[in-house]
């Protein structure tokens, strides 16, 4: 630490009371300082401002020091109550004179005299900025130099502060260590590299073609060259490239001669055999430079004409009319006969035709010849040709004339009942016997006489008049088809008589009777126990009927009354059994819960109440995976939150119910529900199809949101 002597020397220092007080000045400078209320008063040279007093309590700040002159002004006293501390003394000047007392309270202090802080002239460096920002980019700290009095330094002068990032200047304007990143006048990043390509969009990495890189200038104002990139150029078969970059290689262009890797049709045969005979055109196919077309390929030329193919070689639109490996003229005719000299003529044998091939290399089979064969007693021809005819040979069965024992039935029949063998007589060509005579052959078996008509050792085992084996049983059962062997109903045992045209009467069977309506027998062999009887609901069918399975059944909810009977569904497992159930569907049924409590009520049944979690999953269940529309579940009170503050309602009077596992009581399936618009004069309506067996509800009064079908239940389990 520096210390000025000549400050020392130019300062005194005075305690009393407690308070330091400074003047500044020569020896005659005085001053007091009171407590509690008493007044202060400085003199001296000439002072700063007074301080304004301050309200009761701490006293006004004082004045800015000014140059030394004539004392201030007393500061205004303030409000009663003790008066406020004096003001502190503004920035170091000449000592001023004490203010007069203040009106009111005491008065407030004068303008204490300054504190020296530095020496008259010496600099300091300073920087007003953000932390962090002096020294980065064009901001950068200034210089302040101490006022003639020592009581302070003046302003920070030459100091750079953070101004607008801009690039209308090279710099970092706003100090933060980037340059030109932003502001008026940028169009890019210094530095930052983007992607580029003057070519037209369409040709960018087709062939050659390829984009570029430019890089933002220093100064943020725009981008440098598209370094790189390159750009579509006249096609030119000299290059095996796509030199205009259009997709396509040296379809056009200098050097071209042909499209690359096309395709011509050629043919270098003399004029006017191309298409005739064998001879075709082939095809050329341009070089991958598109210079200059290949070979010709595929193409037939004429060639020596020769039997040897079916085909026009030399292509003059004659085939095989000449040349190596021709016999005759194709298609050509002539009279043939393959047969032993002298045959020709005698019999059935006689001449033929053949044809050239169609290659003139040979002649075809002499079609249409008959030559000599094996004779046979089979025709009445001379089949050998030798001018004889049937002397011996194949199909001779018998000398002429001559009789033998025929029968003509089944082997094991002759002998057998009336069965019995005739006579048969040659033929006069030896070719065949002729008919039987006299035979007795089995006929179809009849019940109409005593015998064995069909000669198999059995008399009347079937036909005409046979109903049955004389004697044998079979199963029998005069009830409706499908009854036997339902419920009571069993088949019985019948026997032929002695002729096989009847059974006797059916013993043993037992046949439908009409249902008992007690215990646990089904009488009419319907597979319904007790379904002919009048029961009110499932649960009385299964009082009556412990045995009963669930299915379909008839009710009637109030016996002989009016009410119409009706076919619902019973399901007598669950809970023991006897729930009652039936879906009815009528598109009159709305948006009014009335109209489907009146339509279950025709039926002497209300809209069904789930009773138990697996009352509602059997429910769920038998409704195609599908809880119904509506409950007869009621809110409590109007406005009931939360389902545990409902009731069902069965037959008329409050039951118990299940909707939901849900704690809080939310049967919604999304937010929460029943949340309060409700009133007891209406029922929980279904919402949506989540949730399974629980479904989501919905309270909002008297609504139907899936209207047109209605699930009813007596409601008595």
């Amino acid at each position: 630490m520096r210390t000025n002597h000549r400050l020392l020397e130019w300062v005194g220092v005075c305690l009393l009371g407690g308070v330091a007080v400074v003047s500044c000045g020569g020896g005659n400078d005085t001053t007091t300082t009171s407590t509690g209320g008493h007044s202060t008063t400085a003199s001296g040279g000439v002072g700063g401002e007074g301080g304004a007093g301050g309200a009761a309590g701490m006293g006004g700040a004082g004045g800015a020091a000014g140059m030394g002159g004539a004392g201030g002004a007393a500061g205004m006293g303030g409000a009663g109550g003790a008066a406020g501390m004096g003001g502190a003394g503004g920035a170091a000047g000449m000592g001023g004179a004490g203010g007069a007392a203040g009106m009111g309270g005491a008065g407030g202090g004068g303008g204490q005299g300054g504190v020296i802080v530095c020496a008259p002239g010496d600099t300091q460096p300073c920087y007003e900025g953000p932390a962090g920002t002096e020294g980065i980019g064009m901001c950068q700290a200034g210089t302040q130099t101490c006022n003639a009095e020592g009581t302070g330094y003046g302003a920070c002068e030459g100091q750079v502060l953070p101004a607008t990032e801009s690039c209308d200047a090279p710099g970092d304007d706003d100090c933060d260590g980037q340059t030109n990143e932003d502001g008026a006048g940028c169009l890019c990043v210094p530095g930052s590299v983007k992607d580029c390509y003057s070519g037209p969009p369409e040709t960018q990495d087709k062939g050659p073609c390829k984009g570029g890189t430019q890089t933002c200038n220093a100064d943020g104002l725009g981008h440098g060259p598209c370094v790189g990139e390159v750009t579509p150029a006249a096609e030119t078969c000299d290059t095996a490239e796509d030199d205009d970059c259009d997709g396509q290689t040296n379809e056009e262009g200098a050097g071209c001669a042909c499209i690359p890797d096309s395709v011509a049709p050629c043919y270098e045969g003399p004029a006017g055999t191309e298409g005739v005979g064998a001879c075709v055109g082939g095809t050329k196919t341009c070089n991958a430079q598109g210079t200059a077309y290949g070979a010709c390929s595929g193409q037939v030329l004429p060639a020596a004409e020769a039997c040897t193919t079916l085909a026009d070689e030399d292509c003059d639109g004659q085939t095989n009319e000449e040349g190596a490996g021709c016999v005759c003229l194709p298609n050509s005719s002539e009279s043939c006969y393959g047969g032993p000299a002298g045959t020709a003529g005698v019999g059935v044998c006689h001449g033929g035709v053949r044809t050239c091939s169609a290659d003139g290399t040979s002649w075809g089979p002499c079609a249409g010849e008959v030559l000599p064969s094996a004779e046979t007693c089979n025709t009445a021809e001379d089949d050998d040709c030798n001018g004889q005819t049937n002397e011996a040979g194949a199909g001779c069965v018998c000398p002429p004339s001559s009789t033998a024992s025929c029968y003509g039935g089944p082997a094991g029949t002759a002998g057998v009942g009336p069965c019995a063998a005739g006579t048969m007589t040659c033929n006069a060509q030896g070719t065949a016997y002729g008919p039987c005579v006299g035979e007795v052959l089995p006929q179809a078996e009849t019940c109409n006489t005593a015998e064995d008509d069909d000669c198999n050792g059995q008399t009347n085992e079937g036909g005409a008049g046979c109903v049955c084996l004389p004697n044998s049983t079979e199963s029998c059962y005069g009830g409706p088809a499908g009854t036997a062997g339902v419920g009571v109903c069993k088949a019985g045992t019948r026997t032929c008589n002695a002729q096989g045209t009847a059974y006797g009467a059916c013993a043993g069977e037992v046949l439908p009777q009409t249902e008992a309506c007690a215990g646990t027998s089904d009488e009419n062999c319907n597979g319904l126990v007790n379904d002919g009887c009048t029961y009110k609901s499932c649960l009385e069918i299964k009082q009556n009927n412990p045995a009963a399975g669930s299915g379909t059944y008839t009710i009637d909810t109030d016996g002989a009354g009016p009410k119409p009977p009706v076919q619902v569904q019973c399901d007598m497992t669950t809970d023991g059994g006897g729930y009652t159930m039936v879906r009815f569907n009528d598109a009159a049924l709305t948006t009014d819960q009335n109209a489907y409590a009146n339509k279950c009520a025709q039926y002497g049944m209300e809209i069904i109440v789930p009773r138990t979690k697996a009352h509602a999953t059997s429910i769920y269940t038998w409704n195609g995976n599908e809880v119904p529309n509506l409950y007869n579940v009621f809110p409590k009170s109007n406005g009931a939150t939360g389902i545990f503050n409902w009731q069902g309602i069965c037959k008329g009077a409050p039951c118990s119910f299940w909707m939901t596992d849900n704690a809080n009581g939310d049967v919604a399936c999304g937010g929460f529900e029943p949340n309060g618009d409700n009133n007891t004069a209406f029922r929980i309506y279904k919402w949506n199809t989540g949730c399974g067996v629980q479904g989501g509800w919905n309270d909002a009064n008297n609504s139907v949101y899936y209207p047109g079908w209605v699930v009813c239940s007596t409601n008595d389990k």
